[in-house]
């Protein structure tokens, strides 16, 4: 017997691939993924305890859609760090034996519709936090200066800004729709004045309702701190408007994308201030 033989011989060719089974299996995990984004959705407008744990999770994974931070609130909202099995591997981290892992959706191929469309086809996709590995590195965590960070929210900022000595209602900041000016409170707390123009910024990006406006904008304050390590426990969320409670799940997750989209066009900036003062201070260094 030839090698070729003894090679082709030594494998079980009974198990043959079967195209149909694989596709009808990732269509049923694709199913049950977005199940649970309906499901943890629904869950969020109506706890809001449960719409904080999505907030804090989205917080740390703002590069995530809401789907993927609704999926991962669902499984793993205490994880800190995703990649999936091979990710992991090519940073030379292993994945823990019997570690189960969390589904999200990445994007696939483009598709067809009937009606002659575009739409783009989402595969499920199975990815590990770090602390369901053998790495025991703790995660650094970027600290900032207060005042730097006030410094990169107003970095670019394109709105009117007037300093007064008071404000009604005791606020730090309020936003008059009419002068389009966001008047601001001397006050000594900069991580009060942080929170407060943040918030106020956001509130530039909502319609409806005052009670819908000021948890949407109070969301993006806190999220935004959340993102960057700064206390957001002072940011007062209250109760989910009940006319957040009544929406089909699809316009849910409509205005959680709408937050979050406020969310990155502040951050944005700030982001951008913080990078090129970090460049600026590597080069100083170098320079020494």
């Amino acid at each position: 017997m030839s090698n070729i033989e003894e090679i082709i011989g030594s494998v079980n060719t009974s198990e043959v691939f079967d195209k149909e089974a694989w596709a009808e299996k990732k269509r049923q995990e694709r199913n049950s993924v977005y199940e649970m984004i309906d499901k943890t959705a629904e869950e969020v407008v109506t706890d809001i305890n449960k719409y904080k744990q999505y907030l804090d999770v989205q917080s740390k994974f703002d590069k995530y859609s809401v789907g993927n931070a609704l999926l991962i609130t669902a499984q793993n909202p205490n994880a800190t760090r995703l990649r999936d099995f091979d990710g992991w591997k090519e940073a030379g981290v292993y994945v823990s034996k019997g570690a189960v892992g969390s589904m999200i959706l990445e994007p696939g191929d483009s598709y067809t519709k009937e009606d002659g469309s575009v739409a783009q086809m989402y595969n499920p996709k199975r990815v590990f936090d770090i602390s369901q590995t053998n790495n025991k590195q703790s995660i650094k965590t970027n600290h900032y200066d207060d005042k730097l960070m006030l410094k990169a929210l107003l970095h670019e900022c394109n709105m009117n800004i007037q300093v007064v000595d008071d404000l009604d209602g005791g606020k730090v900041a309020s936003w008059n729709k009419e002068d389009s000016t966001l008047y601001v409170k001397r006050d000594p707390d900069t991580k009060a004045v942080f929170r407060a123009i943040t918030t106020e910024m956001a509130r530039t990006n909502f319609e409806g309702s005052s009670e819908v406006v000021d948890f949407k904008s109070n969301s993006v304050a806190y999220l935004v701190a959340g993102k960057y390590g700064l206390d957001n426990s002072k940011i007062e969320l209250g109760h989910i408007p009940s006319s957040l409670q009544g929406l089909e799940v699809k316009d849910v997750r409509n205005e959680l994308s709408s937050i979050r989209s406020s969310m990155e066009d502040i951050d944005s900036r700030i982001s951008q201030y913080l990078e090129s003062v970090t460049k600026a201070q590597r080069n100083v260094e170098q320079e020494r």
